[in-house]
Protein backbone atom coordinates (compact mmCIF):
# COMPACT_ATOMS: atom_id res chain seq x y z
CA UNK A 1 0.00 0.00 0.00
CA UNK A 2 0.84 3.69 -0.65
CA UNK A 3 3.27 4.52 2.19
CA UNK A 4 4.04 1.82 3.42
CA UNK A 5 1.50 1.22 5.56
CA UNK A 6 2.24 -0.81 8.70
CA UNK A 7 5.68 -2.15 7.44
CA UNK A 8 7.96 -1.06 9.87
CA UNK A 9 5.86 -1.42 12.77
CA UNK A 10 3.40 -3.37 11.73
CA UNK A 11 0.56 -1.44 13.45
CA UNK A 12 -0.73 2.09 12.54
CA UNK A 13 -3.40 4.23 14.31
CA UNK A 14 -5.51 6.85 12.10
CA UNK A 15 -8.03 9.07 12.92
CA UNK A 16 -10.85 10.39 11.49
CA UNK A 17 -13.91 13.43 11.93
CA UNK A 18 -16.84 11.31 13.79
CA UNK A 19 -19.05 14.06 12.19
CA UNK A 20 -18.09 13.33 8.73
CA UNK A 21 -18.37 9.24 9.18
CA UNK A 22 -20.78 8.63 12.29
CA UNK A 23 -20.61 5.14 12.52
CA UNK A 24 -20.88 5.44 16.02
CA UNK A 25 -24.66 6.93 15.50
CA UNK A 26 -25.66 4.66 12.61
CA UNK A 27 -24.88 1.23 14.61
CA UNK A 28 -26.63 3.00 17.56
CA UNK A 29 -29.67 3.63 16.38
CA UNK A 30 -30.61 0.64 14.34
CA UNK A 31 -29.55 -1.24 16.94
CA UNK A 32 -30.90 0.07 19.87
CA UNK A 33 -34.50 0.60 17.78
CA UNK A 34 -34.02 -3.33 17.35
CA UNK A 35 -33.36 -4.22 20.58
CA UNK A 36 -36.23 -2.51 22.27
CA UNK A 37 -38.95 -3.46 19.27
CA UNK A 38 -37.52 -6.76 19.88
CA UNK A 39 -37.00 -7.39 23.82
CA UNK A 40 -38.37 -4.20 25.15
CA UNK A 41 -35.40 -2.66 25.94
CA UNK A 42 -34.86 1.02 26.64
CA UNK A 43 -31.45 1.55 26.84
CA UNK A 44 -29.15 4.87 25.97
CA UNK A 45 -26.41 3.54 24.29
CA UNK A 46 -24.32 0.85 23.20
CA UNK A 47 -22.09 0.52 26.10
CA UNK A 48 -25.26 -0.79 28.22
CA UNK A 49 -26.17 -3.90 26.36
CA UNK A 50 -24.85 -5.81 29.33
CA UNK A 51 -27.60 -4.42 31.66
CA UNK A 52 -30.54 -6.55 29.70
CA UNK A 53 -30.46 -9.59 30.55
CA UNK A 54 -33.00 -10.41 27.25
CA UNK A 55 -30.16 -9.32 25.00
CA UNK A 56 -27.43 -11.18 27.03
CA UNK A 57 -29.56 -14.71 26.59
CA UNK A 58 -29.48 -13.20 22.73
CA UNK A 59 -26.63 -11.85 22.03
CA UNK A 60 -26.43 -13.26 18.77
CA UNK A 61 -29.48 -11.62 17.28
CA UNK A 62 -28.07 -8.34 17.94
CA UNK A 63 -24.60 -9.31 15.94
CA UNK A 64 -26.61 -10.28 12.94
CA UNK A 65 -28.80 -6.88 13.12
CA UNK A 66 -25.43 -5.31 13.39
CA UNK A 67 -24.77 -6.99 10.04
CA UNK A 68 -28.09 -6.08 8.35
CA UNK A 69 -27.37 -2.46 9.33
CA UNK A 70 -23.96 -2.96 7.80
CA UNK A 71 -25.70 -3.72 4.51
CA UNK A 72 -28.27 -0.94 4.95
CA UNK A 73 -28.14 2.01 2.82
CA UNK A 74 -27.10 4.69 5.22
CA UNK A 75 -24.20 2.66 6.59
CA UNK A 76 -22.96 1.38 2.97
CA UNK A 77 -23.09 5.26 1.76
CA UNK A 78 -20.86 6.07 4.78
CA UNK A 79 -18.83 3.46 4.86
CA UNK A 80 -17.79 3.84 0.56
CA UNK A 81 -16.70 7.26 1.71
CA UNK A 82 -14.78 6.22 3.74
CA UNK A 83 -12.89 3.58 2.37
CA UNK A 84 -12.56 5.79 -0.89
CA UNK A 85 -10.92 8.38 1.89
CA UNK A 86 -8.62 5.26 2.86
CA UNK A 87 -7.91 4.22 -0.28
CA UNK A 88 -6.96 7.54 -1.22
CA UNK A 89 -4.49 8.25 1.58
CA UNK A 90 -2.26 4.68 1.49
CA UNK A 91 -3.25 2.64 -1.32
CA UNK A 92 -4.24 3.40 -5.18
CA UNK A 93 -6.89 2.57 -6.93
CA UNK A 94 -5.86 -0.79 -8.17
CA UNK A 95 -6.90 -1.52 -4.18
CA UNK A 96 -10.39 -3.32 -3.30
CA UNK A 97 -12.01 -2.76 0.31
CA UNK A 98 -13.95 -5.50 2.25
CA UNK A 99 -17.74 -4.86 1.29
CA UNK A 100 -19.59 -5.69 4.70
CA UNK A 101 -17.29 -5.74 7.49
CA UNK A 102 -17.67 -8.04 10.55
CA UNK A 103 -19.22 -7.12 13.72
CA UNK A 104 -18.10 -7.44 17.20
CA UNK A 105 -20.07 -7.56 20.31
CA UNK A 106 -17.97 -7.84 23.86
CA UNK A 107 -19.83 -7.46 26.97
CA UNK A 108 -18.34 -7.58 30.57
CA UNK A 109 -16.57 -10.94 31.15
CA UNK A 110 -16.80 -12.11 28.08
CA UNK A 111 -13.93 -13.58 25.75
CA UNK A 112 -14.39 -13.06 21.99
CA UNK A 113 -12.27 -15.03 19.23
CA UNK A 114 -9.10 -16.59 20.14
CA UNK A 115 -6.12 -14.62 19.88
CA UNK A 116 -4.65 -15.24 15.86
CA UNK A 117 -2.95 -13.29 12.82
CA UNK A 118 -4.86 -12.65 10.05
CA UNK A 119 -2.86 -14.47 7.80
CA UNK A 120 -3.46 -18.06 9.95
CA UNK A 121 -6.82 -17.58 8.25
CA UNK A 122 -6.12 -16.88 4.45
CA UNK A 123 -5.79 -13.25 4.22
CA UNK A 124 -2.98 -12.57 1.89
CA UNK A 125 0.50 -10.62 2.69
CA UNK A 126 -0.91 -7.53 0.79
CA UNK A 127 -3.77 -7.20 2.84
CA UNK A 128 -3.94 -4.59 6.04
CA UNK A 129 -6.85 -5.07 8.26
CA UNK A 130 -8.29 -2.45 9.66
CA UNK A 131 -10.23 -2.31 13.27
CA UNK A 132 -12.61 0.84 14.27
CA UNK A 133 -14.56 0.82 18.18
CA UNK A 134 -18.32 2.66 18.06
CA UNK A 135 -17.98 2.81 21.77
CA UNK A 136 -15.21 4.01 24.32
CA UNK A 137 -12.72 1.76 25.20
CA UNK A 138 -9.83 1.52 27.49
CA UNK A 139 -6.92 -0.76 28.28
CA UNK A 140 -9.51 -3.22 30.35
CA UNK A 141 -12.05 -3.68 26.93
CA UNK A 142 -10.08 -2.78 23.62
CA UNK A 143 -8.29 -4.89 21.54
CA UNK A 144 -4.83 -6.46 22.46
CA UNK A 145 -1.92 -6.36 19.46
CA UNK A 146 1.95 -7.19 19.38
CA UNK A 147 4.07 -4.27 20.10
CA UNK A 148 5.96 -4.61 16.90
CA UNK A 149 6.52 -6.81 13.75
CA UNK A 150 9.54 -8.44 14.95
CA UNK A 151 8.01 -9.68 18.25
CA UNK A 152 4.94 -11.14 16.56
CA UNK A 153 7.39 -12.87 14.23
CA UNK A 154 9.37 -14.54 17.07
CA UNK A 155 6.09 -15.70 18.62
CA UNK A 156 4.54 -17.34 15.47
CA UNK A 157 8.27 -19.13 15.22
CA UNK A 158 7.62 -20.55 18.76
CA UNK A 159 3.81 -21.37 18.46
CA UNK A 160 5.17 -23.25 14.82
CA UNK A 161 8.05 -24.99 16.12
CA UNK A 162 5.63 -26.10 19.64
CA UNK A 163 2.91 -28.41 19.78
CA UNK A 164 0.74 -26.17 22.11
CA UNK A 165 -2.65 -26.63 22.81
CA UNK A 166 -5.60 -23.88 22.07
CA UNK A 167 -5.40 -22.82 25.65
CA UNK A 168 -1.62 -22.46 25.56
CA UNK A 169 -1.60 -20.44 22.49
CA UNK A 170 -4.17 -17.93 23.69
CA UNK A 171 -1.85 -17.67 26.96
CA UNK A 172 1.54 -17.24 24.83
CA UNK A 173 0.11 -14.53 22.86
CA UNK A 174 -1.52 -12.45 25.32
CA UNK A 175 1.47 -12.53 27.19
CA UNK A 176 3.29 -10.67 24.10
CA UNK A 177 0.67 -8.25 23.31
CA UNK A 178 -0.73 -4.80 25.03
CA UNK A 179 -3.93 -3.18 24.58
CA UNK A 180 -3.84 -0.84 21.23
CA UNK A 181 -3.73 2.93 21.72
CA UNK A 182 -6.59 3.59 19.33
CA UNK A 183 -9.36 4.98 20.88
CA UNK A 184 -13.55 5.53 19.55
CA UNK A 185 -12.62 8.44 16.63
CA UNK A 186 -10.00 6.14 15.31
CA UNK A 187 -9.14 3.03 13.63
CA UNK A 188 -5.83 0.68 13.92
CA UNK A 189 -5.09 -0.61 11.05
CA UNK A 190 -2.36 -3.72 10.60
CA UNK A 191 -0.35 -6.45 8.69
CA UNK A 192 -1.76 -9.72 8.41
CA UNK A 193 1.44 -11.41 10.39
CA UNK A 194 0.72 -9.07 13.63
CA UNK A 195 -0.64 -11.45 16.35
CA UNK A 196 -3.77 -9.56 17.98
CA UNK A 197 -7.16 -10.58 20.08
CA UNK A 198 -9.25 -10.02 22.54
CA UNK A 199 -8.55 -10.57 26.41
CA UNK A 200 -11.49 -10.65 28.91
CA UNK A 201 -13.81 -7.58 28.81
CA UNK A 202 -12.81 -6.60 32.56
CA UNK A 203 -14.67 -3.12 32.30
CA UNK A 204 -17.96 -2.18 33.01
CA UNK A 205 -19.04 -1.26 29.37
CA UNK A 206 -19.93 -3.57 26.28
CA UNK A 207 -17.03 -3.06 23.89
CA UNK A 208 -18.69 -2.48 19.89
CA UNK A 209 -16.37 -2.81 17.22
CA UNK A 210 -16.30 -3.49 13.82
CA UNK A 211 -13.60 -4.52 11.41
CA UNK A 212 -12.77 -5.18 7.34
CA UNK A 213 -9.78 -5.46 5.47
CA UNK A 214 -8.54 -3.42 1.80
CA UNK A 215 -5.59 -5.63 -0.15
CA UNK A 216 -3.68 -3.72 -2.80
CA UNK A 217 -5.25 -5.74 -5.43
CA UNK A 218 -7.39 -8.60 -6.98
CA UNK A 219 -3.55 -9.99 -7.97
CA UNK A 220 -3.28 -11.62 -4.60
CA UNK A 221 -6.40 -12.33 -2.77
CA UNK A 222 -5.27 -15.47 -0.52
CA UNK A 223 -7.96 -17.96 0.22
CA UNK A 224 -10.67 -15.17 -0.03
CA UNK A 225 -12.97 -14.48 -2.86
CA UNK A 226 -13.15 -11.32 -5.47
CA UNK A 227 -17.12 -11.31 -4.71
CA UNK A 228 -16.37 -10.19 -1.19
CA UNK A 229 -14.90 -6.88 -2.14
CA UNK A 230 -15.83 -3.62 -3.69
CA UNK A 231 -13.38 -2.53 -6.50
CA UNK A 232 -12.32 1.57 -6.18
CA UNK A 233 -15.03 2.41 -9.19
CA UNK A 234 -17.75 0.99 -6.91
CA UNK A 235 -17.57 3.59 -4.25
CA UNK A 236 -18.24 6.58 -6.34
CA UNK A 237 -21.90 7.88 -6.93
CA UNK A 238 -23.90 6.66 -8.69
CA UNK A 239 -21.48 3.48 -9.54
CA UNK A 240 -21.71 2.97 -5.51
CA UNK A 241 -25.45 1.83 -5.88
CA UNK A 242 -24.42 -0.76 -7.95
CA UNK A 243 -23.76 -3.60 -5.24
CA UNK A 244 -27.70 -2.44 -3.83
CA UNK A 245 -29.29 -2.53 -7.31
CA UNK A 246 -27.98 -5.98 -7.69
CA UNK A 247 -28.95 -7.19 -4.69
CA UNK A 248 -32.43 -5.57 -5.03
CA UNK A 249 -32.93 -6.70 -8.13
CA UNK A 250 -31.32 -10.52 -7.57
CA UNK A 251 -34.19 -10.75 -4.72
CA UNK A 252 -37.05 -10.75 -7.87
CA UNK A 253 -35.04 -13.61 -9.07
CA UNK A 254 -36.10 -17.64 -8.25
CA UNK A 255 -33.29 -19.94 -7.25
CA UNK A 256 -33.09 -23.67 -6.00
CA UNK A 257 -31.19 -24.98 -2.37
CA UNK A 258 -29.54 -27.63 -3.40
CA UNK A 259 -27.69 -30.26 -1.63
CA UNK A 260 -26.07 -33.68 -2.54
CA UNK A 261 -23.47 -36.14 -0.29
CA UNK A 262 -20.78 -33.09 -0.44
CA UNK A 263 -18.17 -34.97 1.95
CA UNK A 264 -20.63 -36.56 3.84
CA UNK A 265 -21.97 -32.91 5.57
CA UNK A 266 -25.72 -34.13 6.62
CA UNK A 267 -28.43 -32.31 3.88
CA UNK A 268 -29.70 -30.21 6.84
CA UNK A 269 -26.95 -28.21 7.65
CA UNK A 270 -25.71 -28.04 3.84
CA UNK A 271 -29.40 -25.92 3.33
CA UNK A 272 -29.12 -23.93 6.62
CA UNK A 273 -26.03 -22.29 5.23
CA UNK A 274 -27.51 -22.14 1.96
CA UNK A 275 -30.05 -20.39 3.49
CA UNK A 276 -27.93 -18.26 4.77
CA UNK A 277 -25.57 -17.30 2.17
CA UNK A 278 -28.58 -16.48 0.15
CA UNK A 279 -30.02 -14.21 2.46
CA UNK A 280 -27.10 -12.49 2.84
CA UNK A 281 -26.90 -12.19 -0.73
CA UNK A 282 -30.39 -11.27 -1.33
CA UNK A 283 -31.14 -14.34 -3.41
CA UNK A 284 -35.02 -15.74 -2.69
CA UNK A 285 -34.68 -19.45 -2.34
CA UNK A 286 -38.29 -21.20 -3.22
CA UNK A 287 -37.44 -24.43 -3.17
CA UNK A 288 -35.18 -27.39 -1.37
CA UNK A 289 -33.74 -30.59 -3.70
CA UNK A 290 -31.43 -33.26 -2.97
CA UNK A 291 -29.66 -35.41 -5.03
CA UNK A 292 -30.35 -38.55 -6.24
CA UNK A 293 -27.07 -40.27 -4.49
CA UNK A 294 -27.09 -43.36 -6.51
CA UNK A 295 -25.83 -41.32 -9.88
CA UNK A 296 -22.61 -39.32 -9.85
CA UNK A 297 -23.38 -37.62 -13.08
CA UNK A 298 -25.63 -35.23 -10.77
CA UNK A 299 -29.17 -35.47 -12.43
CA UNK A 300 -30.78 -33.39 -10.23
CA UNK A 301 -28.96 -30.32 -10.33
CA UNK A 302 -28.06 -30.51 -14.37
CA UNK A 303 -32.04 -30.69 -14.47
CA UNK A 304 -32.08 -27.24 -12.59
CA UNK A 305 -29.64 -25.25 -14.01
CA UNK A 306 -31.20 -26.82 -17.88
CA UNK A 307 -33.76 -25.09 -20.30
CA UNK A 308 -36.26 -27.20 -19.09
CA UNK A 309 -36.59 -25.53 -15.67
CA UNK A 310 -36.57 -21.61 -17.08
CA UNK A 311 -38.77 -20.36 -14.28
CA UNK A 312 -35.68 -20.66 -11.76
CA UNK A 313 -32.87 -18.46 -12.36
CA UNK A 314 -30.12 -20.42 -10.33
CA UNK A 315 -29.09 -22.81 -7.97
CA UNK A 316 -27.54 -22.18 -4.24
CA UNK A 317 -25.48 -25.14 -3.67
CA UNK A 318 -23.66 -26.31 -0.32
CA UNK A 319 -20.13 -26.46 -1.77
CA UNK A 320 -17.51 -27.08 -4.79
CA UNK A 321 -17.39 -30.17 -3.03
CA UNK A 322 -20.32 -31.30 -4.89
CA UNK A 323 -17.89 -31.96 -7.72
CA UNK A 324 -16.61 -34.97 -5.78
CA UNK A 325 -12.95 -33.73 -6.90
CA UNK A 326 -13.95 -33.85 -10.46
CA UNK A 327 -12.86 -31.50 -12.67
CA UNK A 328 -14.26 -32.71 -15.44
CA UNK A 329 -17.75 -33.01 -13.91
CA UNK A 330 -17.28 -29.13 -13.09
CA UNK A 331 -16.93 -28.44 -16.24
CA UNK A 332 -20.24 -29.88 -17.83
CA UNK A 333 -22.07 -28.43 -15.30
CA UNK A 334 -20.64 -25.06 -15.38
CA UNK A 335 -20.85 -24.56 -19.03
CA UNK A 336 -24.71 -25.87 -18.66
CA UNK A 337 -25.38 -23.29 -16.46
CA UNK A 338 -23.58 -20.58 -18.78
CA UNK A 339 -25.39 -22.58 -21.62
CA UNK A 340 -28.86 -21.53 -19.68
CA UNK A 341 -28.01 -17.89 -18.34
CA UNK A 342 -28.18 -19.47 -15.34
CA UNK A 343 -26.03 -18.54 -12.29
CA UNK A 344 -24.85 -20.87 -9.20
CA UNK A 345 -24.09 -19.66 -5.36
CA UNK A 346 -21.54 -21.81 -3.78
CA UNK A 347 -22.61 -21.34 -0.34
CA UNK A 348 -19.19 -22.75 1.95
CA UNK A 349 -16.78 -20.79 -0.69
CA UNK A 350 -19.31 -17.49 -1.04
CA UNK A 351 -18.65 -17.90 -5.22
CA UNK A 352 -21.49 -16.48 -7.19
CA UNK A 353 -20.75 -18.31 -11.00
CA UNK A 354 -22.74 -16.80 -13.66
CA UNK A 355 -22.70 -16.47 -17.47
CA UNK A 356 -19.86 -14.03 -17.79
CA UNK A 357 -17.74 -16.09 -14.87
CA UNK A 358 -14.25 -18.19 -15.70
CA UNK A 359 -14.46 -21.69 -15.10
CA UNK A 360 -11.08 -21.77 -13.45
CA UNK A 361 -12.16 -19.67 -10.81
CA UNK A 362 -14.24 -22.70 -9.71
CA UNK A 363 -12.00 -25.66 -11.03
CA UNK A 364 -8.67 -24.68 -9.68
CA UNK A 365 -10.53 -25.41 -6.05
CA UNK A 366 -11.06 -28.94 -6.78
CA UNK A 367 -8.24 -30.55 -5.88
Amino acid sequence: MRNKLNEVSGWTVIGYDQNEFPFDRIIEEGLLNFLAEKHGTSLNKMEDLHLSEEVMHDLESARQEMFRIFRGDEFQTCYKRFAKFLIDTYADQHALVQKTPTARIQPPHFMTTSFHSDAWYGHSQRTNSFWLPVTEVDQNNTLNIAPSRETSSATMMELINGNHSLQEINEICMSITEPTQAKKGQVLTFAPDMIHGAKMNTSERTRVSFDFRIVNSDEDLGFKPISNYYSYSDLFGEISKKFDDERAQTKTHTFLSYSNYCSGVNPKSQLMLCSSVAEDKGISIQRNESEIYIFDHLPVLRHYLGSETPTFDGVVAFSIAIFNGRKDLAEQILNLAKENSKKILFAAEDILFSSDSDNEAITRRIA
